[in-house]
């Protein structure tokens, strides 16, 4: 866990997701994506803004609802539910589970 944005390490261990907790509850939810890329991808967890995501557990990590990347012509499409990446179209993935770093 992080208080700010700016603290994010530039390098994650795949698997690994980082919350930004600036002060009692996370805002975001920072991670390099499953795919072969393992471009960053940063999910909006304050409830005012949209969109937006539910961290639904920390141990074993599950996100609501899926994450969804199309910018730069990629197509990235997965749930991770139960420390599991859940590909929309290819299938459950075989990585390992994830964890908040």
């Amino acid at each position: 866990m992080v208080r700010a944005g700016d603290e994010i390490p530039i390098s994650l261990q795949a698997g690994c997701a980082v919350l930004v907790v600036p002060s009692e509850r996370p805002t975001w939810i920072a991670f390099d994506c499953p795919c072969q890329l393992r471009h960053r991808i940063m999910l909006n967890l304050d409830p005012t803004r949209r969109p937006r995501w539910r961290l639904v557990r920390h141990d074993p990590l599950t996100v609501s609802p899926s994450i969804l990347d199309l910018s730069q012509n990629r197509h990235c499409h997965f749930h991770i539910r139960g420390g599991r990446t859940v590909w929309v179209t290819r299938g459950t993935a075989r990585r390992p589970p994830w964890r908040i770093q």
